[in-house]
């Protein structure tokens, strides 16, 4: 699970262009760039400090200016191009 934890940190640095700083007191601890670049990563149930410079971003992803939108726009779509597909057959049928 501490592998898989690091990697949404990952995920989540390039996500939203931001820095992801995981700091756990038995797991793994570590920094990573907005580019979802692991700067440092501590070892597995050690005790250990580290100190890295963080640089605020003021750049705004199209997920951080509007959230989860493109799930849901996705779904509905796909609901619409099923019921069309659906509907033009039938028109097809008939004819």
């Amino acid at each position: 699970m501490m592998a898989q934890h690091h990697a949404q940190d990952v995920i989540r640095a390039i996500e939203t262009d931001r820095w992801a700083v995981r700091a756990t007191n038995t797991g793994l601890s570590g920094f990573v760039d907005p580019h979802g670049k692991t700067l440092w990563q501590s070892q597995f149930r050690t005790y250990q400090t580290h100190a890295e410079t963080i640089h605020r971003r003021q750049t705004k992803t199209l997920y951080v200016q509007w959230g989860d939108w493109v799930t849901p726009l996705l779904l509905g779509g796909m609901a619409i191009a099923h019921v069309l597909r659906r509907w033009k057959g039938k028109m097809k049928d008939e004819s």
